[in-house]
Order: C-alpha cells, then sequence, then structure tokens
C-alpha cells in the first residue's frame, strides 16, 4: 500500500509471500512478538522510522557479536 505504515498483518503477508518457508518456521506469537517491539508508539503498525530503527539495531547487535 501506499500508507507509508505496514500493518502486522502486512508484514506477516509478506513474509509468508517471499519467504513461504520462513514464515511456517515461526511461531505466530514469535511474529508478533518481533513486531511489538518494533512498534515503538504502540500504534498497531510499523512506520518507516520504527523500521530504520529496528534495522539499526539489528546491524548494531550483529556487529558487536562478530
Amino acid at each position: 500500500n501506499s500508507d507509508g505504515v505496514f500493518s502486522f498483518d502486512e508484514v506477516k503477508d509478506l513474509i509468508k509471500s517471499k519467504n513461504p518457508e520462513l514464515y511456517r518456521s515461526l511461531k505466530t506469537e514469535t511474529i508478533d512478538k518481533l513486531l511489538k517491539s518494533m512498534d515503538l508508539n504502540n500504534s498497531g503498525e510499523i512506520d518507516f522510522t520504527e523500521f530504520l530503527i529496528a534495522t539499526i539495531k539489528r546491524s548494531t547487535i550483529t556487529k558487536q557479536h562478530l
């Protein structure tokens, strides 16, 4: 869509369509927990800023463990 945010359902649908094996291997609760941790303002959606923050945190964590 073009509203600038991803709903949790949109993210789940994206994972399911782009990587069905990953989607099947993850529990719904795991996906929900990940999305809720990214949703800093508790809106039920992931906006661009929240996405960037999650990406930067992931990159930092990964680099620290190398």
